[in-house]
């Protein structure tokens, strides 16, 4: 499915392209957009992030708060146990108890 960037303010554009382009390019941030739709999708959806924030920051009168590297796990802990045992059955970990992990021969 295609996208249209609308007409706007090319400074602001610029601005916030200049301010993505590297969030962008880090490896973990935006690799499964990356993956999925491509190099410059990945950069306009951090774009959309970035403005989205500095609206809410600027509507409510609030500074921006990090939700935190933990915030998935807080809000489905079952869920990232789950992701976290796949990844350890990936890694070759069978038997995961709470006892400890061996590792398979």
């Amino acid at each position: 499915m295609a996208t249209l960037n609308r007409p706007g303010n090319p400074y602001l554009k610029a601005a916030l392209g200049t301010a993505a382009m590297p969030i962008a390019s880090r490896p973990n941030s935006c690799s499964p957009r990356i993956a999925r739709h491509g190099r410059m999708k990945a950069i306009g959806a951090t774009q959309h992030s970035i403005l989205t924030a500095a609206w809410h920051m600027l509507a409510y009168g609030e500074c921006y708060q990090d939700p935190g590297a933990t915030i998935f796990t807080r809000r489905d802990p079952v869920q990232a146990k789950n992701d976290a045992v796949k990844r350890l059955n990936a890694l070759g970990y069978r038997d995961c108890n709470l006892n400890g992990v061996t590792p398979e021969n």
